[in-house]
């Protein structure tokens, strides 16, 4: 599979995958102003679960062929009604970025541990309970996979001669592929500039430069799929 995604500053051969929860943190309800002990504003206790997540401690990359490091991001944080209301739940969005060296496991134990900590220095409230939404693995294709080695070839022909295979960052379909055991390379193409931001846009001139490249490693690919293994 070859997945056309614009930039042509590599082949792009692998991608960090992902694992996505949704954290549900529990206080004790209350009015704003009463004088009533015993209220746990469930927006501070997540405050905290979310500076505690900032701070934690992620792997460094091993591997010169996948030099990416994990990553923790908060991506939403939601709670409270009115002025008047202490709130007895907030609930926060997580996204974090895997690699070989950070696999699901290791960011499903590092939430729980993470969330398990902050509840024990709440223990008045409710415990916090998380619920996993989605994950994808990383990959990375081995470098003298023939589709690899298609795209260099063509790639170093109509492009540069220096061209490496590359991993990016974002997560994209060439990890669900790979997570069915289907070999894709996940970005060449064109020029680009303002992803997913105001005024995206290509340059035009590196089109035809991209559908040669395309063409030329489809034909190649063809072409070692016709000739016998003893030819």
């Amino acid at each position: 599979m070859l997945i056309g995604y614009p930039g042509n500053y590599g082949v792009i051969v692998g991608a960090r995958g992902f694992y996505r929860a949704t954290i549900t943190v529990h206080g004790i309800g209350g009015h704003s102003g009463g004088r009533q002990a015993g209220s746990q504003n469930a927006i501070l206790k997540a405050a905290r679960l979310v500076q505690s997540l900032a701070a934690a401690t992620l792997p460094s990359p091993t591997s010169t062929t996948f030099p990416l490091s994990p990553s923790l991001t908060v991506t939403r944080i939601a709670g409270g009604e009115s002025f008047s209301t202490i709130p007895d739940r907030c609930e926060l969005k997580v996204d974090m970025r895997l690699t070989p060296d950070f696999d699901a496991a290791a960011a499903r134990d590092l939430l729980r541990a993470t969330v398990n900590d902050n509840d024990a220095a709440h223990p008045a409230a409710p415990p916090t309970s998380v619920r996993e939404s989605e994950s994808w693995p990383p990959y990375h294709l081995p470098p003298r996979a023939p589709i690899v080695q298609a795209m260099l070839d063509a790639a170093h022909t109509h492009h540069k001669p220096d061209i490496e295979p590359v991993v990016c960052g974002p997560s994209n379909v060439g990890n669900y592929f790979a997570a069915h055991g289907i070999d894709a390379t996940c970005g060449f193409g064109v020029t680009y500039e303002n992803l997913h931001a105001p005024n995206e846009r290509i340059k035009l001139n590196t089109i035809q430069m991209t559908s040669d490249v395309y063409s030329t490693a489809i034909h190649s690919l063809l072409a070692s799929e016709a000739t016998p293994p003893n030819a």
